[in-house]
């Protein structure tokens, strides 16, 4: 199974939020799948290419320019981008391209997101108004084969508001790879507990909260450190922090092995986000060995458990998190077993092995064989087009 991924090399060089999952998308490899990327653009295709994703993420439409805000979400796929390339599949993520119904002439369509958030999720990051997310699916669901959801949570939604396009919807879990030298070992054989909290942007991802639960921490325990991995984080905040010897700060781009060597060495991931989709760094840090803290709303608690992997908290309640925090630090026994079964949740749900069969059940159901959907009869049967 070939898929061709709607992004180019030099697109997948500048990935980040949503998007940063499309590399270790394209190292999947179980059985026949196999994804590669589009050819490079010339430049003032790749520059257009460029102005549609930024737009996508930044823009701020009123009703009355909805239209403005779905053409943000779209992009186009020119011939050269694909000459040479052969496919079963193509895989578009977030973006509709605008030649959409002649690309699907030669592959079924399979489009990917994390779905439709929260009302409220909009309303704080201020990245398009729900009707309008709303809408923008609903057009989706008319052009594409299969609509693949990162979420059940974010699904569910997706279906209440969109009925109409309920049977293109299939939920397959992101999947994020770890290299070799990245296996836990349990227990961990950290002296001290170690909070690592990753976010490019500091005060949306809850910087300021993890810092002044951990501060109320460390008065009552010293065997306890934080890291953080950051950028632009404000100087309130830098001097804040700079005061406590057990706060390191990485104020800067850190390279991938330091950052894995980062999460190896840490035990719990501290992510209590203000408004998030989907929260990769806690995938990243269950596939280390790492134990969870972060909020109680959706999906967060459904990437991650309460109870089971770590806690989840309220947003923006800095006593709830000093509390787990405390918790964490002092039962020594309790976080192994959290760290165990966040490994293990990896295994099962994030890992390549976990992800293909539902990837490749999901893009199945897309081919066409004599202009028809494969039926879902023949999956069941082992039979493929």
């Amino acid at each position: 199974m070939r898929i061709l991924l709607n992004i180019t090399p030099s697109e997948l060089k500048e990935t980040s939020g949503d998007m940063s999952y499309l590399p270790d998308l394209l190292a999947l490899r179980v059985g026949d799948l196999q994804y590669e990327t589009l050819n490079d653009t010339p430049t003032p295709l790749r520059t257009v290419r460029k102005v549609f994703w930024h737009l996508g993420r930044w823009w701020v439409p009123q009703p009355l320019r909805r239209s403005l805000f779905i053409a943000s979400q779209r992009n186009f796929v020119s011939p050269s981008m694909m000459a040479g390339k052969m496919a079963d599949v193509f895989h578009t993520h977030l973006l509709l391209p605008w030649n959409v119904a002649t690309l699907r002439r030669r592959y079924p369509i399979a489009f990917s997101s994390a779905g439709i958030s929260p009302p409220w999720y909009y309303r704080y990051i201020g990245r398009g108004l729900y009707e309008d997310v709303v809408a923008y699916y609903n057009l989706v669901g008319k052009m594409v084969d299969v609509i693949i959801v990162w979420t059940n949570s974010c699904a569910r939604r997706l279906m209440e508001e969109c009925p109409r396009i309920q049977a293109v919807v299939r939920v397959v879990p992101p999947f994020y790879r770890t290299g070799s030298s990245d296996q836990p070992s349990f227990p961990k054989t950290n002296p001290i507990t170690r909070f690592l909290f990753v976010g490019k942007e500091p005060i949306r991802k809850g910087l300021a909260e993890t810092v002044e639960a951990f501060l109320h921490v460390a008065r009552v325990k010293r065997d306890v450190e934080l890291i953080v991995v950051s950028r632009d984080v404000p100087s309130q905040l830098v001097e804040v922090m700079s005061k406590c010897s057990r706060i390191r700060l990485y104020n800067r781009f850190v390279p991938q092995e330091e950052f894995n060597r980062l999460m190896v060495e840490s035990d719990v991931i501290v992510l209590p986000t203000h408004a998030e989709t989907l929260g990769a760094v806690l995938i990243e840090g269950m596939a280390r060995g790492c134990a969870t803290l972060t909020c109680d709303y959706e999906p967060l608690n459904e990437i991650a458990p309460d109870g089971v992997v770590g806690f989840t908290v309220p947003r923006g309640d800095v006593q709830a998190l000093a509390e787990k925090m405390l918790i964490l630090s002092t039962e020594r026994d309790l976080l192994t077993q959290m760290q165990k079964n966040a490994w293990h949740h990896y295994q099962e749900t994030f890992s390549a092995e976990a992800v293909a069969p539902k990837l490749l059940s999901g893009v199945y159901l897309c081919r066409r064989f004599g202009g028809r959907y494969l039926p879902t009869h023949a999956l069941r049967l082992g039979r493929t087009c």
